[in-house]
């Protein structure tokens, strides 16, 4: 989020966040890796506005309020699912507890 071009190994969550070779590039083995340190430092001013643009993406797109609601946003999912899950559970102890006790009388 420096304005610096990133560069990194290819991984499917970054791939998916930021377009490649115009927010942040990507290497797929150390020999690629070298061309393109290569090109990107022949080239300062591409480089520089891929570091702009990923700048840009970073602070539009993953800054702080965006990330703490992302969590919330998450939390807030896992935590109907548990309420869900003991609702069911409470239900079928009592289903069980009156099936127990309507045999035994």
């Amino acid at each position: 989020g420096m304005g610096v071009m990133m560069i990194t190994p290819k991984d499917s969550v970054l791939s998916k966040s930021f377009k490649e070779d115009e927010e942040m590039v990507f290497y797929n083995s150390y020999a690629d890796l070298k061309d393109k340190l290569k090109y990107y430092l022949n080239n300062p001013e591409i480089s520089k506005k891929i570091g702009q643009s990923g700048r840009q993406k970073i602070k539009n797109k993953h800054n702080f309020d965006i990330r703490i609601q992302s969590i919330i946003n998450e939390l807030t999912k896992w935590l109907k699912i548990l309420k869900i899950l003991i609702d069911l559970s409470i239900n079928s102890f009592h289903y069980l507890k009156v099936k127990k006790e309507k045999i035994f009388l």
